[in-house]
């Protein structure tokens, strides 16, 4: 198992990191990753746009076509990255 110090190097070799959560009390996760320098996806909802303020690209959540595309865009757009 991985602990609090792995976190770090796990975070640093993703490509990008998406968190479509429905409820958050504040948002550490995307945050975390975003400290490592990975792009975030991240829903529009919640704590998560004062968490992450215009750093990450929002989605909606429930939404399985806005996510893809999300993804599809971040992956490909290296200035965006």
């Amino acid at each position: 198992m991985f602990g609090d110090d792995d976190r770090p190097a796990i975070y640093s070799g993703a490509g990008l990191f998406v968190y479509p959560s429905l409820y958050e009390g504040f948002g550490i996760p995307p945050v975390e990753a975003m400290a490592c320098g990975v792009p975030a996806i991240t829903s529009n909802n919640s704590s998560l746009p004062e968490a992450v303020g215009s750093a990450a690209k929002m989605v909606d959540a429930e939404s399985i076509d806005d996510l893809a595309r999300s993804i599809e865009v971040v992956l490909k757009d290296k200035k965006l990255r």
